[in-house]
């Protein structure tokens, strides 16, 4: 954030709220499938929001002059830690990455 980078928080996770938390206030009164439904849009929302967030993350680090190592695979939903663990770098990466002492 010293740099200039700035937190936004785009329109799909400012209407993930709403729904979010008027689902709590109706399984409060038990209008129970009404808080479902509420929440399930809320998570969808929220989750469109979370890819946003990922997309723009990215492209304000490449601005900045870093090299984000990103991927994202094109109509692959629930399941992508299957494609993820066929990337031959993975490994690589995953075991290199040492904690600071």
């Amino acid at each position: 954030l010293s740099r200039g980078l700035d937190l936004q928080i785009n329109w799909p996770g400012r209407l993930a709220v709403w729904p979010t938390m008027s689902a709590i206030a109706f399984a409060l009164i038990g209008l129970l499938t009404l808080a479902e439904v509420l929440l399930y849009i809320g998570l969808a929302l929220g989750l469109a929001a979370l890819a946003m967030y990922y997309r723009d993350g990215m492209a304000a680090l490449r601005k900045a002059g870093g090299h984000p190592l990103y991927t994202e695979y094109a109509g692959v939903d629930h399941n992508v830690w299957e494609w993820a663990f066929t990337e031959p770098a993975l490994p690589r990466w995953l075991f290199t990455e040492r904690r600071a002492v």
